[in-house]
């Protein structure tokens, strides 16, 4: 009880959380898309509106090709945010959201 009374257990998961954005940069600079998923799956177990970890995702889905698995990620997140009580996706992660489907749409 000491743990979240003292705040310590939002701090850890904000640490697990960056440190598997973290993993996945890494991951993505090597494009070792298999590591990035592992990594931003775990994060997202804790956090799963995390809006970095859903940028890293959506990055990796537009570079191997799978765009409608970009586009129900993004509209999964819409649809949690809002059922939780929340107004929409932040506007960086629309804005990585369209520039990723506008270059395959130009």
């Amino acid at each position: 009880r000491w743990v979240i009374a003292e705040g310590i257990s939002e701090w850890i998961e904000a640490t697990l959380i960056d440190g598997a954005h973290h993993l996945a940069q890494l991951a993505l600079a090597q494009r070792d898309h298999r590591l990035l998923r592992w990594a931003v799956g775990k994060g997202r177990l804790l956090e799963p509106t995390s809006e970095i970890l859903v940028r890293d995702l959506m990055t990796s889905l537009e570079q191997t090709g799978e765009l409608e698995a970009l586009r129900e990620l993004f509209a999964d997140l819409e649809s949690t945010i809002s059922r939780l009580g929340g107004n929409e996706p932040s506007a960086a992660t629309r804005a990585l959201y369209e520039q990723l489907l506008g270059d395959h749409n130009a």
